[in-house]
């Protein structure tokens, strides 16, 4: 047929009729109609692999994107069209290592000063973690028993037990609740020291040779114990009993008068490191007396024997609280060194616990301590022990208020009246669940007054720990 139809009276290209519904066989055009009826403004064309189609406009600030060869054009969000790629190399290459067999092994049981690592999350004071020394010598020639018997023993102790700080420590006297729980969370902490320029040190010759150190408090505290840096002469030295104590000075900042308190330590366990070693040594008093707020004291030194050394600052004493003083006659008189400074810590609690009321006591006045979890004990630290002959119950939470008698309870703390830290454990129950007190919902155990008694003198202490069995 014909392509065109033409008349006589066409004279402008304008005039021309195409017939579009044809078949055009194969003639290079294909649905021109299909196409052009579908389209309008902002309409495009692409072909699908078989024939042109029309495009549709895309949303507004998108872009025209090809998916590739073989495929049809799409609109796309502006910036996500682009794919970057980044090379990386992988060796997958791997060493064939041969398995070695030593020929003997030994196995050493190593303690475990602070266990899972809950050093890093309480105070740091209360733990030490401890290096196991292993030694690689072993015997030149293997041993063969001429008889072998193999057992399979019970594993004893496998228990591992934790200690951190109570969760919360509530004071209760006659209803009225007091929330002691920051100073129940505080260790020994320390006010003066003095621990700068270690070049020198200072031996004991005989019992009537004393040392002692003067410091001026910035608090008023209670003094709990000493650290000092010493070490024991090589050589088998066996300098015994040694004597610490703090002393008031006089008008001329000389140790006088009768110690303050006085603990004594066996100066042949003190290790021999090297007077470049010198490790801290702590002292713990067996009482604790209160320390006033800007007043001078001074820690006292006396050995039984010599052997013992206490490092010192002998060439540029810097501390401005104190300064070593010494006595040839055992305290009968001293001499002040000023160009000298010992090392030393002087390690402190605040009685900021009222472990039961001022007074006068009754029935029903308690402390509270309280953990996220159960526990089996309670480590209270008694700074100012209690008397009296009052008696106390010990109870655990079963919620709504309700309370149960603790089971197999024990009172290291002798109801308070034991000076140091004191061990309270019970038994956990399943009963045993949480409760709300002074806003806190925990698991709590309490020492309730159950007897007022007579003679009562109110217990202080420093801080509380809680100590849990895994």
């Amino acid at each position: 047929m014909s392509l065109l139809t033409l008349s006589r009276r066409t004279t402008a290209l304008s005039q021309l009729q195409i017939d579009a519904d044809k078949d055009w066989q194969g003639k290079g055009i294909a649905n021109i109609r299909l196409i052009a009826a579908g389209m309008a403004a902002g309409h495009i064309i692409q072909h699908n692999g078989s024939i042109l189609e029309t495009l549709t406009p895309g949303p507004a600030s998108s872009v025209l994107t090809s998916a590739g060869p073989g495929q049809k054009v799409v609109w796309a969000p502006g910036g996500t069209y682009l794919i970057r790629y980044f090379p990386v190399s992988v060796d997958m290459e791997k060493n064939a290592v041969r398995p070695f067999s030593p020929d003997r092994r030994r196995d050493i049981a190593s303690p475990l000063g602070a266990p899972l690592g809950v050093e890093g999350g309480v105070n740091s004071a209360w733990f030490r973690r401890l290096d196991p020394l292993v030694g690689s010598s072993v015997l030149a020639a293997p041993f063969s028993p001429q008889q072998a018997h193999q057992r399979t023993p019970a594993l004893a102790g496998s228990g591992i037990a934790t200690e951190s700080p109570v969760g919360g420590a509530v004071a209760d006297d006659g209803g009225i609740q007091a929330d002691e729980t920051a100073g129940a969370k505080s260790a020994i902490l320390v006010d003066q020291q003095y621990a700068a320029n270690d070049d020198g040190q200072q031996g004991f010759g005989s019992t009537s040779y004393w040392e002692a150190q003067t410091f001026t408090t910035a608090l008023a505290q209670r003094a709990r114990g000493v650290w000092l840096k010493v070490f024991r002469d090589n050589g088998g030295s066996a300098p015994g009993i040694v004597s610490v104590s703090l002393k008031a000075v006089d008008g001329s900042n000389h140790p006088t008068g009768v110690d303050l308190c006085l603990v004594t330590i066996d100066g042949n366990q003190v290790p021999f490191l090297g007077s470049g070693n010198a490790d801290w040594l702590w002292v713990p008093f067996t009482s604790a007396p209160w320390l006033n707020n800007a007043t001078r004291y001074a820690i006292v030194v006396r050995c039984a024997a010599g052997g013992i050394n206490w490092r010192s600052d002998t060439t540029s004493p810097a501390y401005g609280g104190g300064n070593r003083e010494y006595s040839t006659n055992a305290g009968t008189s001293w001499t002040a060194d000023a160009a000298k400074d010992y090392l030393f810590k002087v390690g402190y609690t605040l009685d900021d616990m009222n472990l039961i009321p001022t007074g006068p006591l009754a029935v029903g006045d308690a402390y509270y301590w309280g953990h996220d979890l159960t526990f089996e004990r309670v480590l209270q630290d008694v700074s100012l022990p209690a008397a009296g002959s009052y008696v106390l119950a010990f109870e655990y939470s079963l919620g709504a208020g309700a309370w149960a008698s603790c089971v197999d309870a024990t009172d290291g703390s002798g109801r308070f009246q034991a000076y140091g830290l004191g061990t309270i454990s019970h038994t956990p129950q399943a009963g045993w669940a949480r409760d709300t007190i002074s806003g806190k919902n925990l698991f709590w155990l309490r020492a309730r007054v159950s007897d007022a008694g007579a003679g009562y003198v109110q217990p202080k202490a420093g801080y509380a720990k809680i100590s849990k069995d895994y």
